[in-house]
C-alpha cells in the first residue's frame, strides 16, 4: 500500500538549490573576471555582479511567477496518479502555478504536487487539511485556500495576469463558483477521514 507523507513540503530541496545557486553565478562570474583580468577590488566585483544579476532575477520571475516550466514538470508528474491506489477523480491545475490538487471523497484522502516541488506526489489524509475557504479579491484573484500541517496553500481558479477579474462578471462567477466546488470537495473527504 502506498504510505502517506509523514511531512508536507511545499518547497523541494531541488527547488531551494536551484534558485540559490542561479544567485550564486553571478558571484561567481564577476569573482572569476576580476581573478582573470586584474586586481581584485570589491567595488568592480559588485558592479559587474549586479549586472550580471538582473538577467538572472528576471528569468526567476519569469520561471516562478508565470510557472510555465513549472507547470510543465507538475504535468510529467501528475502521469503518476493512476499508480497510486486512490480514486482522485476530482483534481485542479491552479492558474497561477500549476500546482496540482487531487480530492478523493470516497477514501478522505488528497494528493498534492506542488509548483515549488515538481517532482513528487505528497499523499495525505484530508483530516490534515484546516481552515478552507474561498477567497475573492479584484487585486489578485480568485482562490481557495486551505491550511496543510499549518502551512497555507492556495490553488488559484481565477489568476490575475493582464486584466482585472471581477466577482460579479462571468468570469468571476465561474471562477468563485469553481472555487466553492473545491472548498466543498475538500470538506467532504476531510469529513470521511474524520470518520475513518
Amino acid at each position: 500500500m502506498y504510505q502517506e507523507t509523514e511531512k508536507f513540503e511545499k518547497y523541494g530541496k531541488y527547488f531551494a538549490i536551484c534558485v540559490g545557486g542561479s544567485l550564486l553565478v553571478p558571484f561567481l562570474i564577476s569573482l572569476g573576471m576580476q581573478v582573470v583580468y586584474g586586481s581584485f577590488e570589491i567595488v568592480s566585483f559588485l558592479s559587474i555582479a549586479i549586472v550580471f544579476m538582473i538577467p538572472v532575477i528576471i528569468v526567476l520571475i519569469l520561471v516562478i511567477g508565470n510557472g510555465i516550466v513549472l507547470k510543465n514538470l507538475v504535468r510529467g508528474t501528475a502521469k503518476k496518479i493512476g499508480e497510486l491506489p486512490y480514486h482522485f477523480y476530482d483534481s485542479i491545475e491552479g492558474e497561477a502555478n500549476g500546482s496540482t490538487l487531487f480530492i478523493d471523497t470516497g477514501c478522505g484522502m488528497i494528493a498534492y504536487i506542488s509548483a515549488y516541488n515538481p517532482f513528487k506526489i505528497q499523499v495525505f489524509k484530508a483530516s490534515r487539511v484546516d481552515r478552507v475557504k474561498k477567497v475573492a479579491s479584484a487585486m489578485t484573484g480568485i482562490r481557495f485556500v486551505f491550511y496543510l500541517d499549518g502551512k497555507k496553500v492556495s490553488l488559484f481558479t481565477a489568476a490575475i495576469d493582464d486584466h482585472v477579474i471581477y466577482s460579479n462578471s462571468e468570469e468571476g462567477r465561474q471562477a468563485a463558483a469553481e472555487a466553492d466546488k473545491y472548498v466543498s470537495l475538500l470538506l467532504e473527504a476531510k469529513r470521511v477521514a474524520e470518520g475513518n
